[in-house]
Formats: structure tokens, sequence, C-alpha cells
């Protein structure tokens, strides 16, 4: 069987080195290649030659996994229909693969995380502010009054038309509340399950390494927060931002935290100098680009707590990689995240920088902080224990 696997999610853009689609995608992709390892199925890489390599993506390359790059959609589509692969599967199915045209017969398998480019529109539209650069902000409001709504429609389209590239076109979702969503917006959506994102390849550390890093960072002795992906807006990471340093401004209403620092992960240069102009505290915040997995590890790992104030999941993989640790999490209230997270963690209204503010003092309360606490292992038992099961689920839909 010739099966055509799409990774194009896992390759780094200009704007974007990793995100947690990718490593899905990357993760799905080692399990298949174990899975059918006994079997002869040959499995080719799609890849785009307009996006980064990825080393992860070229260490899965043998003798039954090939890469095939493509250089557009339309290039896309002539490399599938003049190859007619048994199966095509999109661990990531894009709205824009909606454009392609696939002849009748051969299976897509398709998991749809969320409809992110639909769903912006509506979060531009209804809670713009710290959403995009400001800067401007008037000029976005007038376009967006012009053309919100034919780009909603647009957005939406694509994504019912995901359902119909061609005759043996199956859809999965990685969360119910995507389910949902989909259901919702889409009246003749078929979604035919749910799939737990599988739990990443996480990297390995040693204690030696855990101390040099948090020594050198100046981490060692000093309790922080962690925030990741600042430089995506639709994670709102700058209400979160705004909450901590209207917090240490207030330090004598505050006094527990003037120990504490924030360190801000995925920030570019544009990104580090918007958060300049809005905090007072700089030197609270420890702002960084991208780090490594084994950085990333270390940090989950000795965060006091991890913040996610994000305003769209499909699944979200963050509190779960710091629930790992035992690490606290406070997160937002929407989407998938409080049907992955359940009670074990500390939820606030993520557009309201007040509640936000308060979710931080429940954290710093010793009785309310264990607590919370005490349900982590539990949680997190039950999740890993549910994305095994969807994993090896998944594997059957995609081979048989």
């Amino acid at each position: 069987m010739l099966i055509f696997f799409d990774c194009t999610s896992a390759q780094p853009s200009a704007n974007i080195a990793v995100n947690g689609g990718g490593e899905y995608s990357i993760r799905v992709l080692v399990e298949l290649i174990n899975t059918q390892k006994k079997v002869k199925n040959e499995i080719v890489l799609l890849l785009s030659d307009q996006k980064g390599i990825n080393k992860k993506i070229e260490e899965l390359y043998c003798e039954t996994v090939i890469k095939c790059e493509y250089s557009s959609l339309k290039n896309l589509e002539d490399i599938i229909n003049n190859r007619c692969p048994d199966r095509i599967i999109f661990p990531i199915f894009y709205p824009e693969y909606a454009n392609i045209s696939v002849r009748d017969g051969c299976i897509i398998i398709g998991l749809i995380h969320d409809m992110s480019t639909f769903y912006q529109e509506y979060l531009g539209n209804h809670i713009g502010k710290y959403y995009k650069l400001d800067k401007l902000n008037w000029l976005r409001k007038i376009v967006n009054f012009v053309l919100r709504k034919r780009r909603m429609k647009r957005y939406l389209n694509q994504h019912k038309q995901l359902f119909f590239i061609n005759d043996s076109t199956y859809i999965y979702t990685v969360s119910y509340f995507t389910k949902s969503m989909l259901e919702y917006f889409i009246s003749n959506a078929n979604v035919l399950g749910v799939f737990y994102s599988p739990l990443k390849i996480t990297e390995c550390f040693s204690e030696q390494e855990e101390q040099q890093y948090l020594k050198k960072t100046g981490l060692l002795d000093t309790p922080f927060f962690l925030l990741t992906n600042v430089g995506r807006w639709a994670k709102n990471n700058m209400r979160a931002i705004i909450a901590l340093d209207n917090m240490f401004s207030n330090i004598g209403k505050n006094k527990i935290l003037n120990q504490y620092s924030v360190v801000l992960l995925g920030a570019n240069d544009a990104i580090i100098k918007y958060i300049n102009t809005k905090i007072h505290n700089k030197k609270r915040f420890i702002i960084k680009s991208f780090v490594s997995d084994q950085e990333m590890e270390i940090l989950y790992k000795n965060a006091y707590a991890y913040i996610y104030p994000s305003l769209l999941e499909g699944f979200g993989y963050p509190p779960i990689e710091a629930m790992k640790y035992g690490t606290l999490s406070i997160c937002s209230n929407s989407s998938s995240i409080p049907e992955v997270c359940g009670d074990a963690v500390i939820y606030f209204d993520p557009v309201n920088i007040d509640s936000i503010s308060m979710a931080i003092m429940r954290s710093l309360n010793v009785e309310y902080y264990n607590l919370i606490k005490n349900k982590i292992e539990s949680q997190y038992k039950y999740i890993i224990s549910k994305q095994q099961t969807d994993l090896e689920k998944l594997m059957s839909v995609l081979l048989n």
C-alpha cells in the first residue's frame, strides 16, 4: 500500500519555529512507522519546499519512508493524482487543502484540530485588544469592518469543503470541543470520531544539566511563572503579561510576589520590543526566543506555575506537559482546555485581566495551591491513558 503522509505542519516557517500541531504530526508519524514495520507499506512524506527543514523529520527517512517536496497546492494536487496513492493522511487538515482535487477512490484521512482561520476573524472582531501589535489597530478596524464577514464566510466554506474533497474523505478531530465546534458551524459536518492528541516525545535531561541550565538563566533559586508562544497572538499571553505587571506594580498589596520572576518564551525582536512598551517592571520578565526541547522540559519542571491564557485550542498540549512534573497550571477556561485539564488547574476568564490576576493570587495561597496540585497526578494519568488508547485506535484507522 502506498501512503502519502503530509508533514508540512512540522516544518518551521518564518514566524513559527515549533508548534503543537507539528509535534502532533511527528508523533503520529513515528507511531505509524513503528506500527507498520512488518507490513510492506511505502510511506511518502509530503513536504513544502517553501518552508524550512525539521531535523526530527529528517531522522525518520529510511527505506520505507521517503520525502516528496511540493511547491504549491496545484503542484501537490498533480503529485497526488499522478502517483495515485492508496491513501493520504493529513494529520493537520488545513482548510486551504479544500482547494485541491483528488480522484475518487483514493482514501483521504484528515484530522481537524480547530477552526483557527475562521475563529481568528471572530476573535479579532470581538476581543481585538492585545490580539495583534496595536500600532495599526485603527487601520485594522476599518479593514475588518469592510472585509470581515467576507473572510469569515470564505474560511467557513473552506472548512465545509474539506468534508467533500472526494467520495472517500474521512474526518476526525482531537477533542470533543472541536467536534462540537465543527458540528455547530457546519450543519452537514460528518465527524467520524475523536482521538485525543498523543503524548509528545520529550527530551530527557540529567540533574546536572538541569542545575547548570537554571544557574545559567538565573533561575536556580528563583520561583517563576512560565508562559510560552508569546509571539502567537491567539495564545493571548499579552493579557497575562499585563496582569502580572500590574501585580508587580502593586507589590505593597502583593508582597509575596516580591521574589517571583516571569519567563516568556517564543518572542521575536518585534514582540520583545512591543512587550517592553507595555510593561513597567522589565527586570521581572525574562524574555526568550525559542528554546530546545530539553530546555523546555526543564522549565516546565521547575516553574512555580505555568500560565496558559489561550483563546482557542483544538487540544492544548502545554498544561499536560507541565502536569507531567506535577507543576501547577493557571489556565483559560476557553475551548478544549477544561475538557483536557479537568479540575487539576486554576481557571480564569481569558479576556478579563482582573480574572487572570485573581487566578494568579489564588495560586499564591498555599492551602489552595496544594489542593489543586493534589489533583494533578490523577488527571495526568487519565489523560495519558486516553491518549495512548486513542493513538492505537487512530493507527487502526490509518492502516486498515
